[in-house]
This record gives structure tokens, C-alpha cells and sequence, in this order.
């Protein structure tokens, strides 16, 4: 069985907290829609119903080392660049 890695955030030599695998998201869409995900690294993990979302999907990707304030643009398949902003991390 694989040993699962847990790391919620960790804050940098100027306290800020950053998105890493493991992290809670809270972040604010260009529609102002807001929402919370759990950033996971295992694919048998990721549940967007449930609000997990893979570190190698495309917003996952993007939050990657965001802290709150940062804004990310990602590509949706289809449907172009969404731009989100985060709201904070735990």
C-alpha cells in the first residue's frame, strides 16, 4: 500500500501560507461564484462533488503555491481561460 502524504499548507520565511497537495481552498470565480476545494494528490482521492480536486487538473495545477490575495488563470477544455482569485488557504 502506497504511504499517502499529507501537507495541509506551509508558510514561507514571510509567513504566507501557500497552496500545496492536501490544502483548503477557498477561492472566488470571475462570476463571483465561491467555492471550496481540497487539493488531493491520488487519483482514487479526487471527488469534485465532494470538493477534491487532483493537483494535476488544470485548476489544481494552477493553485498550486498560490497564497491568499493571488489570482490564477487556468484553461477550461472548450471553453477558454477562467481566472480565479483566492480567498484563503488552510
Amino acid at each position: 500500500m502506497q504511504e499517502r502524504r499529507k501537507i495541509v499548507a506551509f508558510s514561507d520565511t514571510n509567513n504566507t501560507v501557500r497552496v500545496r497537495v492536501g490544502s483548503r481552498v477557498t477561492i472566488r470565480f470571475s462570476d463571483g461564484m465561491i467555492e471550496i476545494y481540497t487539493i488531493v494528490e491520488y487519483a482514487v482521492d479526487v471527488d469534485p462533488g465532494q470538493g477534491r480536486i487532483s493537483q494535476k487538473s488544470p485548476l489544481g495545477s494552477a493553485l498550486i503555491g498560490a497564497c491568499p490575495g493571488d489570482t490564477r488563470s487556468f484553461e477550461l477544455p472548450e471553453e477558454g481561460t477562467e481566472t480565479v482569485e483566492v480567498i484563503s488557504v488552510e
